[in-house]
């Protein structure tokens, strides 16, 4: 069933000219959240409602206040605030952040996965602090992921006053599991402060690792005793969880802040450090690519020829084709058509040499000591070695002042701009840089990189050629280029580049992986699978790598042997949404679809938004005979990606086993209005207008079908019926 109510179509006053309400996300005592879109560009947003009953008129002035700053923040990490005010009604307009929230994956998450995630909040809070501001209540339900899988901090300052007024100034404006001792008896351990945020981080990060937090919720006026104890100890070492992680969470958990970290510079940097040494599962800052298998063998039927005996019984409607599952990776746009496309090239900042995954911006040796640009420099490296991005900012610009013929220097400071997402930035540092000195190699790789995340691939592959032409050897670079390629549809190129990259270095795991999924573009299913083994050879824990063999698996339509595939990627990755999708592919194109459903339901309790799978668990609850809960999942589906038009189609196959063949046409309309060529929905409109007895209408859309595919035999058999039918009357 759908997890989330229709928006009721009303909005208060002059709001109802702004925004034109999507679906209700969430209504609580504090705000109610809508999805909506703004009607003078159609982005789609998170509108908040704030309720301001229980507020003062101070309180409401402070809110206003907080939302002001709010807004003025700018980071990567951040969900932006896109704008406010108190007129008819306080209001907040936000980013829209279709993966849900942290707290729907608590439980799954690998520990590279909570790792990723832990840096990405650290970094907001870390950017935040330099702003002279805190947060106060960091919990799962305020970290929000967008559609690439970014982890994004939510609710800046809000909730506490918004909770102060619906519980009364003297109750604890937090959820308790998260509070530090500070919050809870301020009177005792001092105000809040940034070690106050350290604290809930600390809070967080252990939950996402154990799975629950490490002290039980209390009722919001619990004792001051709250955390005599120090926190439990988690049996971490089964879990594969390093020493160094035990060591960070319990430092952020001392009861005493003066024992915990004082700034998030070192948290930053011992993840970095952590990161560098496991292989993540969930890329955090290139989006995750769609690995797509080919759907299965499907079978359209027709109407029963007219010569059988008279005897016969009318057959079951719909009489047409019901479109396979297909699995897709996380943050796939389901729309597509499109196979396999090569996966992301990882997190730049967390690649060891080992993995020989794509270069990063590199750390050139310091221009000079001895020199008072070259101390300045040197200083802004060891500034970004400790994740102060800014602040190493100033200091290159104080040594290009100085020397602003220094490559290094330019090339330094792009590399700052890029680890805080400025990627524009970047990519004009790196340009001066190769301007001062067109051979280096460096510079042209870094910003090739930052040309990815701006999803500039033409230049990009310009880069790494021009590289590649001063050093033909560097395997990285070749990877590079093949998936940039890849990801321009030169995949054949892409093969060839990943060919030169192996040569290079045969133990490239990484780039065995990436040439797998161009193959299965290709459907060199095969070839594919002999890549993947070369990629397990190397890494057995590489989770792509088990997942796109079970890819190849499925292509060449041994359901078996993806499945168990499938399932050492949901083993070692059991926070991918896409995993559980394609295991519930395989599943599903086994027979076994009450296994499938359940796998489906895994994919959409980790990526609430997975269109996708929210499409093929109707097709499971369809092929259980269940279809008002497919149509509900479709509903879904739909709601999650209105241009999915398979799932229009599907809702209408559900409908008209139903016998609902209005609502039917109506679905099939919407699926052809978005993709107009398709012959098997054409032929499923006219099986729904023929069971209405609009015989002239169904004709019609039987015609679109065999214009588009003249071979389409049911359609053929169709018209046929439908013209005696029309011709008896």
């Amino acid at each position: 069933m759908a997890d989330y109510e229709s928006a009721d179509s009303g909005l208060p006053g002059g709001l109802d000219k702004k925004f034109r309400l999507a679906r209700l996300l969430s209504s609580g005592k504090d705000a109610t959240l809508y999805q909506a879109v703004r009607l003078s560009d159609q982005l789609s947003l998170a509108l908040k409602l704030p309720q301001v009953a229980g507020l003062s008129p101070q309180q409401q002035e402070l809110l206003l206040k907080t939302l002001e700053k709010w807004h003025n923040l700018d980071h990567p990490h951040i969900v932006r605030l896109y704008e406010f005010g108190a007129e008819p009604v306080p209001y907040a307009v936000m980013e829209f952040m279709p993966g849900g929230s942290l707290r729907a994956r608590i439980g799954l998450l690998s520990p590279s996965e909570a790792m990723a995630i832990a840096r990405q909040i650290a970094a907001a809070l870390s950017y935040v602090h330099s702003l002279g501001w805190l947060h106060l209540d960091i919990r799962p339900e305020n970290v929000l992921f967008d559609a690439a899988g970014s982890a994004k901090v939510s609710n800046w300052g809000i909730s506490h006053i918004l909770q102060s007024g619906s519980r009364g100034t003297a109750a604890i404006p937090m959820a308790t599991a998260y509070s530090a001792p500070e919050q809870v008896s301020p009177g005792k351990s001092g105000p809040p402060d940034r070690q106050t945020d350290i604290w809930q981080f600390g809070v967080v990060l252990y939950e996402m690792v154990v799975g629950r937090p490490p002290f039980s919720a209390r009722e919001i006026t619990m004792p001051a005793g709250l955390h005599e104890e120090p926190p439990p100890s988690p049996v971490w070492p089964d879990l594969g969880i390093p020493p160094e992680l035990n060591d960070m969470v319990r430092r952020c958990l001392q009861r005493d802040r003066l024992n915990r970290y004082y700034d998030f510079d070192p948290i930053q940097g011992a993840l970095d450090s952590l990161l560098r040494s496991v292989r993540p599962t969930v890329p955090s800052e290139v989006p995750p690519e769609a690995r797509q298998k080919p759907t299965s063998a499907e079978v359209r039927a027709a109407h029963p020829a007219q010569n059988e005996s008279a005897a016969a019984p009318a057959p079951e409607s719909p009489r047409a084709r019901l479109e396979a599952p297909v699995p897709l990776a996380l943050g796939h746009d389901a729309s597509s058509t499109a196979g396999p496309t090569t996966p992301a090239i990882g997190v730049p900042a967390a690649v060891t040499p080992e993995a020989r995954a794509a270069r990063v911006p590199g750390t050139p040796a310091s221009p000079g000591e001895q020199s008072e640009a070259g101390a300045l420099s040197e200083k802004g490296l060891e500034l970004a070695e400790v994740g102060k991005y800014q602040e190493a900012i100033s200091a290159f610009n104080h040594a290009l002042e100085l020397e602003p013929d220094n490559p290094e220097i330019w090339n330094n400071k792009g590399n700052s701009f890029y680890s805080i997402g400025r990627y524009r930035e970047a990519v004009a540092s790196f340009d001066r840089a190769l301007r001062l000195d067109p051979d280096y190699t460096d510079a042209w790789n870094n910003k090739g990189m930052a040309l990815i995340e701006l999803g500039q691939f033409e230049i990009a592959a310009a880069c790494y050629g021009n590289l590649l032409r001063i050093d033909p050897m560097d395997a990285a670079a070749w990877n590079n280029r093949g998936f940039v390629l890849a990801r321009l549809g030169r995949t054949e190129e892409a093969v060839a580049s990943y060919d030169r990259a192996l040569k290079i270095d045969p133990a490239f795991a990484d780039a065995w992986n990436n040439k797998a999924a161009a193959l299965l573009v290709l459907e060199r299913f095969q070839e594919a699978i002999t890549c993947c083994n070369m990629a397990l050879a190397v890494d057995t824990s590489f989770a792509d790598a088990w997942n796109n063999k079970g890819n190849a698996f499925s292509g060449l339509e041994d359901f078996e042997e993806a499945l168990s595939s499938y399932n050492q990627a949901v083993e070692l990755a059991p926070g991918n949404a896409s995993f559980w999708n394609n295991q519930g592919s395989a599943l599903f194109d086994l027979g076994r679809f009450e296994d499938a459903l359940a796998s489906y339901d895994r994919a959409t309790k980790v990526n609430s938004a997975f269109s996708a799978a929210w499409n093929n668990r109707g097709l499971a609850f369809d092929e259980l005979g269940d279809h008002q809960d497919a149509i509900d999942s479709y509903d879904r589906a739909i709601q999650e990606d209105p241009e999915n038009a398979g799932a229009w189609n599907n809702r209408g196959l559900a409908l008209a086993r139903l016998k609902k063949y209005r609502e039917a046409i109506a679905s099939y309309n919407e699926s052809l209005e978005l993709d107009p060529d398709n012959a098997e929905v054409w032929n499923n409109l006219g099986i729904a207008q023929e069971e209405l007895g609009e015989c002239e209408e169904a004709i019609a859309s039987y015609d679109h079908a065999l214009a588009l595919d003249p071979d389409f035999a049911e359609a053929q058999v169709n018209r046929t019926q439908a013209q005696e039918k029309l011709g008896a009357t």
